[in-house]
């Protein structure tokens, strides 16, 4: 059928972007693009584990994945222009039926129209209005509510994050100064209702999906422990830290998931609250990807404690473990996967947790309701419908 060119700027970290591209390079070779070329940046000249993974897969399902890399050197948000020249060459290289683009800017229009390649662009939040003001004028209260929640993460970066991202989108955001003229598909409904609020467009919805058979959501009540799990980067933004703050010291508490050295120092933080308040907490960093199936599935119940978050996978991963979940009234957790409270708990501030947390682990009735409804709500999330909605935009890019 065709070539496919993905690029994004830092499509090789372990989670975010990069599970992005590979699910999309999965489903473009479901739907008959014989070559995926991924095309972006890397912080390290050999390739992480789930991308090479990914290759040898698409090889046995008679896909060839083709790449190529600039290196990162720590800016990766700025390897959005250079990799748009990149990207000419690997257009007039492979000669692509469509691009999928996930950088931080659109990459040139011009380019992509002088050779009348089909581009469809993914949006995870407009960042762009980190640097325009004016953009926020044109949208209602609720939705200014959730930029506002969105753009305090931010804030809770360590400060060097947080003067770069306002130096490289100062330099970039002129340079995207609205979508560009292509299809807009969005990691969730939520994001889908921000873009569509501020520049009155039309998007489509490109929910991530989920191996439902990967995770144990046979697991019962007796089958787990009175334990609650958190499972997300270990980095500030994610707000553990206010959590721990005002929850109950009697619950035994896991957190699990990537934590870079550079970050260390928020790891001791939560242990020292933890400690301050007598509260059981367990720190599990790094573990491996084959693990958080059975993390997920031994606990009771799952919390989820970023508030504006675009989609949150892992709140998902947890449903498909059959875990009840309790999420933050806010982003796509509770607008998208929660059906705005259909499918679980949610609250408004931290200290409402400790009595949501309580009728899941106290009352069997009330867990095995959001049990069934995680298991159901799972479901939703698959492969097949992910096809569904990549092969929509593909035909409307045509």
């Amino acid at each position: 059928m065709g070539d496919i060119a993905v690029i994004t700027t830092i499509a090789l970290n372990i989670g975010g972007l990069g599970s992005v591209v590979r699910q999309a390079a999965r489903a473009l070779c479901k739907l008959g693009y014989d070559r995926i070329v991924i095309v972006g940046v890397k912080k390290r000249k050999e390739l992480p584990g789930p991308f090479k993974r990914l290759i040898r897969e698409l090889s046995d399902q008679g896909c060839t994945v083709s790449t190529r890399f600039l290196l990162s050197m720590g800016i990766p948000d700025m390897a959005s222009l250079p990799i748009g020249l990149l990207l000419g060459k690997v257009i007039k290289r492979y000669d692509p039926s469509i691009v999928f683009d996930t950088t931080t800017i659109a990459i040139d229009n011009a380019l992509v129209r002088q050779t009348g390649t089909p581009l469809i662009k993914y949006y995870t939040f407009p960042f762009e209005v980190l640097v325009r003001k004016d953009l926020l004028s044109v949208v209602d209260k609720e939705v200014r509510r959730e930029i506002d929640l969105y753009l305090e993460n931010l804030r809770l970066l360590p400060q060097p994050r947080k003067l770069y991202l306002r130096l490289s989108y100062s330099l970039l955001g002129a340079l995207r100064r609205s979508p560009p003229e292509s299809v807009i598909t969005t990691t969730s409904l939520w994001t889908s209702w921000i873009l569509e609020s501020i520049y009155d467009i039309s998007t489509i919805p490109l929910q991530p999906y989920v191996d439902i058979d990967r995770y144990y959501s046979n697991h019962t009540e007796s089958d787990r422990s009175q334990e609650i799990v958190i499972f997300s980067r270990i980095t500030p933004e994610k707000r553990i830290h206010e959590f721990l703050k005002v929850v109950d010291p009697g619950f035994r508490i896991i957190v699990a998931g990537k934590l870079n050295r550079s970050l260390e120092w928020y790891a001791n933080r939560l242990r020292k609250i933890a400690k301050a308040r007598k509260i059981n907490l367990v720190i599990r960093p790094n573990i491996p990807q084959e693990e958080v199936p059975k993390i997920l599935s031994s606990a009771r119940v799952y919390v989820h404690t970023m508030k504006g978050e675009h989609f949150g996978i892992t709140v998902v991963e947890a449903m498909a473990s059959g875990t009840p979940v309790i999420v933050h009234r806010s982003g796509g957790p509770y607008f998208d996967i929660l059906s705005r409270g259909k499918f679980g708990l949610s609250y408004e501030n931290y200290a409402e947790i400790n009595s949501l947390a309580n009728r899941l682990l106290l009352d069997s009735k009330t867990w095995r309701t959001y049990h069934r409804l995680s298991v159901r709500r799972a479901k939703h999330y698959s492969f097949k419908r992910y096809i569904k909605n990549m092969k929509r935009a593909i035909n409307l890019s045509s």
